[in-house]
């Protein structure tokens, strides 16, 4: 039994507080105390912590360390969560863990394991999308030592619903950003595998492509580019529904480039020759040379033989000079002249 007046009297002080009785000044003990009442089940012993500021030997209580509250399951920021998952953690050893959701609701309430681990499945369903439950550790049958500081509650932010697929992004890598190019140069880069991917210049649609499976595309503008700055945008779609349910498809991607003049090339005219019309070569007529001894015979020249004539067309020859020539035709006399000097002669068809 402890005979110093002065340590009973605090350990009496703080046992009274701790109890929540109301007490004033105790200074038939020698010790001041707080005039205001404690609560009921407070971790503060104010007696205890008085007596200690005024006699610096008389150590003041401190609360006891408990083991620290976590959600580990559902883990944060986790996609694809069932509506009703299995929510573990850790918590004080016989403390009850209390899970509340969105708006405040409570989802489940349990006692945590002598290992310190809790393990509470909701009563209801979770909505579809973005949930935060909070967990929170009380301790209403009084199992934890006194003076315990019950654990700061803790959250966890998860999305219910079918699990998402986040797709690698579309990018173009030809043309470059800033660079000049023809207009009908291909359009090349990378996208999901089996995913079109459709290009457009200013709102219209230049090409359609679907991606290989290494997850590249190469697309060419069906027609010319229209020359001056542009902005090519590339977005992937999934019509055929390849690619995995739920799955995100990326945004899509922007390059603005300058498309170059297409250079106006003259036609080729080709040279005008102008046609080529062959001299008039007057016939030849030979040399009449008269036999010895007696006058030439008349020959005709022209037409020549077999040839097909206009009826008009004059009949030229050689005779002796001032002879008189006589054409007949099937015994018919045709024309009659007389040869030149030069033994020559020309004799004209009248008309019929």
């Amino acid at each position: 039994m402890n005979s110093n007046p002065l340590r009973r009297s605090v350990a009496t002080a703080a046992a009274l507080t701790c109890l929540g009785t109301g007490l004033g000044a105790l200074t038939g003990l020698g010790v001041p105390m707080a005039a205001a009442a404690t609560p009921s089940g407070t971790n503060t012993h104010t007696a205890a912590a008085a007596a200690a500021a005024t006699h610096p030997h008389v150590a003041a209580a401190r609360p006891n360390a408990v083991a620290g509250l976590t959600i580990t399951s559902p883990l944060a920021n986790a996609a694809g969560t069932a509506a009703l998952p299995t929510i573990t953690g850790t918590a004080p050893a016989g403390a009850t863990v209390t899970i509340t959701g969105p708006a405040g609701v409570n989802i489940c309430t349990v006692v945590a394991t002598a290992a310190g681990t809790f393990s509470c499945t909701p009563t209801r369903p979770l909505p579809t999308g973005m949930n935060t439950l909070t967990a929170t550790v009380t301790d209403p049958t009084g199992v934890l030592p006194a003076g315990t500081a019950l654990p700061t509650p803790v959250v966890a932010t998860f999305t219910v619903g079918p699990a998402v697929t986040v797709l690698a992004p579309v990018v173009v890598i030809d043309p470059v950003a800033g660079s000049t190019i023809p207009g009908t140069a291909p359009i090349t880069g990378t996208a999901p595998a089996g995913a079109t991917v459709t290009i457009t210049a200013g709102g219209t649609t230049v090409c359609a492509v679907v991606a290989t499976a290494a997850g590249t595309f190469s697309c060419t503008p069906t027609a010319p580019l229209a020359p001056g700055a542009t902005t090519l945008t590339a977005t992937v779609t999934d019509p055929t529904g390849v690619l995995p349910a739920g799955t995100v498809l990326p945004n899509p991607t922007t390059v603005a480039v300058t498309v170059a003049a297409v250079p106006v090339v003259p036609p080729v005219v080709p040279p005008v020759v102008p046609p080529v019309t062959p001299p008039v070569v007057p016939p030849v007529t030979p040399p009449v040379t008269p036999p010895v001894g007696g006058a030439l015979p008349p020959v005709i020249v022209a037409p020549i033989a077999g040839s097909t004539i206009p009826g008009t067309g004059p009949i030229t020859g050689t005779a002796p000079a001032g002879s008189t020539v006589t054409i007949t035709a099937g015994g018919t006399t045709v024309c009659v002249t007389v040869a030149t000097a030069a033994g020559t002669f020309s004799c004209t068809r009248p008309h019929h």
